[in-house]
C-alpha cells in the first residue's frame, strides 16, 4: 500500500469510526501508524546534459563495482553505457556544431533517463528485501532514499560513503584551531590492538578510510589536539564493511 493509498484508508475508517462509533477502529488506526514506512529509492538527475551524463556514469560505474549486491540489473550495464555512450556523442556533436539535431540528442538523453528509471525500479527491489541497510543499498547504487538529506552538522559516528571497503568517520566540532587523531581496531578490548599510524590525522573534523575489508566488523575512535594538549578518546564507533 502506498502513503496514498494508506492515507486514504485511514480517512475512511476514521469517518466510518464517526459514524458507528466502533471503539474496534481505532485499535485497527492505531496498529497502522505503527506499520513502518518503506524507504522509496531515487535517483536525482540534473537537467542539463553535461552535468547529467556525470550522475548516470556515476551510477554505471558504482553499480558495477557493487555487482555483489546488483547481480542483475535491468537494462544491464552494457546496455546503459551504450546508451550513455551515444549521448555523450551526440552531445559532443552538437557543441562542435555537427549535424547532430536537439531533436536527436533529446532522444538518446530521454533513452538514458528511461534506463535510470528502470534502474530505480530495480533498486527497490533490492531495498524492499533489506530494509534496514535500505540507505546503504541506496548509495551504493548512486542513488538516495526520499526524504533522505545531506547530513549538514553531522553527529560523530562512522558512516558508508556508498564505495566498498570505505567508511567517513566523524567527530564533533571542538574548535577551529585543532587537530584530530584517529585510530581503528577489530579488537577493542585489547587496548593494544588500536592502530593510530593507519589513519592520517587531519585538521577536519572527519576522514576517510579506505581499503577496508569487506564483511569485516571494525572500531573506529578519534581524539582532539587542543592548545591545551589532547581530550580522552571518544567511545568507539562499530561498522561491519560492505
Amino acid at each position: 500500500m502506498n502513503r496514498k493509498s494508506r492515507r486514504s484508508f485511514m480517512r475512511n475508517l476514521l469517518k466510518y469510526h464517526v459514524k458507528t462509533n466502533d471503539p474496534r477502529l481505532i485499535t485497527v488506526l492505531f496498529l497502522m501508524t505503527l506499520i513502518p514506512k518503506r524507504p522509496k529509492v531515487v535517483a536525482k538527475l540534473p537537467s542539463d546534459v553535461p552535468n547529467l551524463l556525470i550522475a548516470v556514469q556515476d551510477i554505471h560505474d558504482l553499480m558495477t563495482a557493487n555487482s555483489i549486491l546488483f547481480p542483475t540489473p535491468s537494462p544491464t550495464m552494457a546496455v546503459f553505457q551504450g546508451h550513455i555512450n551515444t549521448l555523450t556523442t551526440k552531445e559532443a556533436k552538437m557543441l562542435t556544431g555537427d549535424t547532430v539535431t536537439t531533436s536527436e540528442r533529446d532522444t538518446a538523453k530521454l533513452v538514458v533517463e528511461l534506463d535510470v528509471e528502470d534502474l530505480v525500479a530495480y533498486t527497490q527491489t533490492i531495498v524492499n528485501g533489506d530494509i534496514p541497510n535500505a540507505l546503504t543499498i541506496a548509495l551504493k547504487a548512486g542513488m538516495d532514499l526520499k526524504g533522505h538529506t545531506n547530513r549538514g552538522k553531522q553527529e560523530e559516528g562512522a558512516f558508508y560513503t556508498g564505495l566498498t571497503g570505505e567508511i567517513e568517520i566523524v567527530g564533533k566540532v571542538k574548535s577551529y584551531r585543532c587537530a584530530y587523531q584517529w585510530q581503528m581496531t577489530q579488537t577493542p578490548t585489547d587496548l593494544q590492538s588500536w592502530k593510530m599510524e593507519e589513519i592520517d590525522p587531519t585538521l577536519q573534523s572527519k576522514t576517510i578510510v579506505k581499503n577496508l575489508t569487506v564483511g569485516t566488523t571494525y572500531y573506529f575512535r578519534y581524539r582532539v589536539i587542543l592548545k591545551e594538549g589532547p581530550t580522552l578518546w571518544s567511545a568507539a564507533f562499530k561498522m561491519m564493511i560492505l
